[in-house]
C-alpha cells in the first residue's frame, strides 16, 4: 500500500526519480525485509529434545540460510543474541545492524535459498509441508524488489541473483527484458554467464563483468546456431559468430545501410572486453571505470533482446 506521504512526495518532485542509492540500506526497508524473511519462513521453532516431529519446513530454512551464509563468510555467529541457538534471531539482527554490503549478501543468500526450494511448490505440497498460510516465494520477492524500488536503492533480485541497476530506463526497457529472454528461452548457459556479469558489476569487479557480458552474447549466438544447426567453430569469436547470422539472415542486412555498420554495432562489447580486460595488461594494472563496464552491460544486454527475439519470431 502506498502512503498518503509517499504519493505526496512525488508529486512534489514532479515525477523526476531521486538517484539510486547503493551504499546505504535505511532502517526502514531493513525491518521491512525482516517482516517478508517472517511472513515467508514463519518464526523459529525447532522440535523438542528427543521429539519425533521434525523441525518445520520454516526453521529448517532458517538453519539452511544461516549455514550457508555464516560459512560462506567464515563465522560461527553472525549477532550475539541472548540465545545463540536461535539462528532466526541471528539473521534478523544481521539485517537490522549489519554493515550495508554483508546485509546485500545476505540477502542475496537467504532470497536465492527460498527462490531455489520453495518458489516451485504448488498448493497441494504447501499444504502437505505446512506452510499454507505463510507468503509464497515469488510474493516475497516480489515484495523485496518493491521495497528497493520503494526506497531507490539500485538492486534488484532476478531469477536468483542479486543485480545492480544503475539507470531506471534501461534496465526496465533493456536489462530486465534480457535476463527473462535468457531465463524464459532456453539460454541457460547465456543467462548464468549474463547474471555472473550483473554480480562482478554489483561487487565492482569491472573486468570480470565485461568478460562475463562478451561471453554471455556469445553463447546466445551459439545457443541459437545450435537450435537452428547451423554450424560454427566451437573457437569461433564474436566477430565470426556475429558474421555467421548476419550471413543466415537472422537479422537482415537491409537494416544495415552501410553493410557493416551493425556488425561494427555488435562488435562494440568484443572491441570494449579486449582492450580493457581480455587479454595481458603488461607491468601495469588496467583499470576500468564503472562507466564503461555499466555501458558494456547494457550493449550486451541490447545484443542478446535483439538476437533472442529476431531467433524468436523468425521461427
Amino acid at each position: 500500500m502506498e502512503l498518503f506521504s509517499k504519493r505526496s512526495k512525488k508529486v512534489a518532485r514532479k515525477d523526476k526519480p531521486p538517484a539510486l542509492v547503493y551504499n546505504k540500506l535505511p532502517e526502514a526497508f531493513r525491518n521491512q525485509v525482516v517482516m517478508i524473511l517472517l511472513a515467508t519462513l514463519g518464526e523459529y521453532d525447532p522440535p523438542a529434545h528427543y521429539s519425533m516431529v521434525p523441525a518445520s519446513v520454516g526453521t529448517q530454512m532458517w538453519h539452511t540460510i544461516f549455514r550457508t551464509y555464516a560459512e560462506a563468510v567464515g563465522k560461527f555467529v553472525l549477532w550475539p543474541v541472548t540465545n545463540l541457538e536461535n539462528v532466526c534471531d541471528q539473521c534478523t539482527n544481521f539485517t537490522r545492524w549489519a554493515d550495508a554490503t554483508d546485509v546485500l549478501d545476505f540477502l542475496e543468500i537467504a532470497f536465492s535459498l527460498i527462490y531455489q526450494r520453495l518458489s516451485s511448490l504448488d498448493e497441494f505440497d504447501r499444504s502437505r509441508l505446512q506452510i499454507r498460510n505463510m507468503l509464497p516465494a515469488d510474493e516475497a520477492i516480489r515484495k523485496l524488489n518493491a521495497r528497493f524500488q520503494e526506497h531507490n536503492l539500485g538492486y534488484e533480485f532476478v531469477d536468483g541473483r542479486l543485480i545492480k541497476r544503475d539507470n531506471e530506463f534501461i534496465h526496465a526497457e533493456v536489462v530486465a527484458p534480457a535476463i527473462q529472454l535468457l531465463h524464459d528461452s532456453g539460454f541457460r548457459g547465456a543467462s548464468d554467464e549474463f547474471l555472473k556479469a550483473h554480480e562482478h558489476y554489483r561487487h565492482g569487479n569491472y573486468k570480470e563483468a565485461m568478460n562475463e557480458a562478451l561471453k554471455a552474447v556469445e553463447s546466445t549466438i551459439k545457443s541459437i546456431c545450435s537450435q537452428r544447426h547451423w554450424a560454427y567453430l566451437p573457437t569461433a569469436n564474436a566477430k565470426a559468430l556475429m558474421t555467421l547470422i548476419l550471413d543466415k539472415g537472422l537479422i537482415p542486412k537491409s537494416l544495415d545501410s552501410s553493410s557493416g555498420s551493425l556488425l561494427s554495432f555488435m562488435e562494440g562489447v568484443a572491441t570494449m572486453r579486449n582492450k580493457n580486460s581480455g587479454h595481458g595488461q603488461g607491468d601495469a594494472p588496467s583499470a576500468v571505470p564503472e562507466h564503461l563496464a555499466a555501458y558494456t552491460l547494457h550493449l550486451a544486454a541490447a545484443n542478446i533482446v535483439l538476437l533472442v527475439k529476431a531467433h524468436k519470431e523468425s521461427k
